[in-house]
């Protein structure tokens, strides 16, 4: 039970707190707000020349232009716990047994979990802050650039895992217990956007980003293949394990080795004490802030390349389509590059306790023979190469129907190609453009197997400042009663996209935006 409760508190924990696969559904179609070019490169703006970033001196204590998502592909926390019972345990003909009481308190509903998980789900996050950006109109051509610092995370377990720890391994015994997919993908980039998008004619505009990546850390679980089984008949456990980890770090790690052969004996992670590094090192100390400043936040060694591609066709008067990709592209990793691999197996058969019971054997003999045992069987190997890790790429496809110049109605595909496997997401929207200076959009979606995202965003002008708020779900957000802090007990996604636009020569008149 102990097990299991930490478990728990790990991944409610990292739910809470992680932030990945940045939804933009909302985004998706508010077109009188500069960033509706990060999903559709095709769509231009109707000011003269915009201008956003924490790093304009001129915002002052305005909130900086920023996106946070966190996600579950699994389960939601409202329906993962429920009230206990009360049970009896060690009851037998010697005696009524004890009585343990916890209709009390909450426990985790492992029934539910195993019926709502898929065989592999994700926690995901992702955090986004626009440094500095802007763009300009000139006739039928937009033009647009940006400097962003994003950050993703995701933590993929198995459905199985859950499963050993409710079942045990003899639930598993006609079937192995899968593991694949347990790992951890982990990326920090900067990235530099150029975009021009161009009316092509009355129905037809097409637009593009080019993408320049300098990425900064990664985390990346190339491969994780483990698999249980459990003999049916000696009920030995063997275990399988292939793995492969890159790995792009701030500062060198130290590899000892146990041979010449290249298995990796132990690691050291010493990132911020030069007694610690190789010899010719400078032997005074480094504080974490002097690494991250000069050679994490500045380091250009870690290139790579991204592309957004998008259209927008006006089929009628009152029905338009659109589609775009988004994060064609990929990171080549270079600076202070490992690549760890793992390949083997082992069969437990248990321990024959008889030839250590003479007096020349102990407990710390058995223990040590056993953890050589496995050891040799599960050794790991090492090389400093370069690799390459990719960006999760996003299909949009969508439409609107006009209802007059201020309504229309949009429905959105949306689909991320993410570790070999697709996670779509659906949404209906209201999009309203009453008054100039205001403007805000109503949606409905489906986005991790959850049907109850309600989304809004709001987009207000004064003078030349404008305002907005965009989230894909407000719904299903309450605070925990302990501790205050806000959680997403109903949705398996919650994001937020805010900041402060500076916006000139935008039209009198109110924008027919629809038409």
């Amino acid at each position: 039970m102990n097990t299991t409760k930490i478990f728990f508190i790990i991944i409610f924990t990292a739910i809470s707190i992680l932030s990945y696969s940045q939804q933009d559904n909302t985004l998706y179609f508010m077109n009188r707000v500069p960033q509706v070019n990060l999903a559709n490169p095709a769509n231009g703006y109707e000011c003269k020349v915009n201008v956003y970033g924490i790093l304009m001196p001129v915002f002052g204590q305005l909130p900086p232009p920023m996106s946070i998502n966190l996600g579950h592909t699994g389960f939601s926390l409202k329906k993962a716990f429920k009230k206990g019972d009360i049970l009896t345990v060690d009851a037998d003909s010697s005696g009524p047994g004890n009585t343990i009481n916890t209709s009390d308190s909450l426990v985790p509903d492992f029934d539910y979990l195993l019926k709502a998980m898929r065989p592999i789900n994700y926690i995901t996050g992702d955090i986004q802050i626009l440094l500095l950006g802007g763009g300009f109109k000139y006739e039928d051509w937009y033009f647009s650039v940006g400097l962003t610092e994003k950050i993703n995370f995701s933590l993929g377990y198995p459905k199985d895992l859950i499963g050993l720890i409710w079942k045990g391994n003899g639930a598993y015994i006609d079937e192995p217990a899968r593991f694949s997919g347990l790992g951890m993908n982990f990326t920090h980039y900067r990235e530099f956007l150029t975009g021009v998008q161009r009316k092509m004619n009355d129905k037809l505009k097409l637009g593009a980003n080019v993408k320049w990546l300098f990425g900064k850390s990664n985390v990346y679980t190339r491969k994780s293949d483990i698999r249980l089984h459990t003999d049916p008949n000696t009920f030995d456990l063997q275990m399988i394990s292939d793995l492969e980890i890159n790995a792009s770090l701030p500062e060198p790690i130290y590899i000892d080795y146990s041979d010449g052969s290249g298995i990796a004996d132990s690691l050291s992670f010493n990132l911020w004490n030069r007694d610690s590094l190789a010899v010719g090192d400078s032997t005074s100390n480094i504080s974490p802030s002097e690494i991250l400043n000069s050679k994490y936040f500045l380091n250009r060694k870690n290139f790579g390349l991204g592309l957004d591609l998008g259209a927008i066709y006006q089929i009628t008067d009152k029905i338009e389509v659109q589609a775009s990709i988004i994060d064609i592209g990929f990171i080549r990793w270079k600076a202070n590059t490992y690549s760890f691999k793992q390949n083997g197996n082992y069969t437990y058969t248990g321990v024959d306790f008889p030839p250590y019971l003479n007096k020349n054997n102990n407990i710390d003999s058995i223990i040590k023979a056993w953890g050589d045992s496995v050891y040799s069987n599960f050794m790991v190997t090492h090389n400093q190469k370069a690799y390459n890790s990719f960006l999760p790429t996003k299909i949009y496809i969508g439409g609107t129907y006009k209802y007059n110049d201020f309504v229309n109605f949009g429905l959105l595909t949306r689909t991320e190609i993410y570790q070999r496997s697709l996670h779509p997401s659906f949404t209906l929207s209201v999009n309203t453009n009453f008054y100039k200076w205001l403007s805000a959009t109503f949606t409905y979606s489906m986005i991790n197997r959850y049907w109850m995202n309600m989304g809004l965003g709001i987009a207000a002008k004064a003078s030349f400042m404008q305002f907005y708020i965009i989230t894909d779900n407000f719904f299903g957000i309450r605070s925990e009663a302990s501790t205050g802090i806000p959680l997403p007990y109903s949705a398996r996604n919650v994001n937020f996209r805010f900041g402060c636009n500076l916006i000139f020569g935008c039209p009198k008149q109110v924008t027919k935006s629809f038409l």
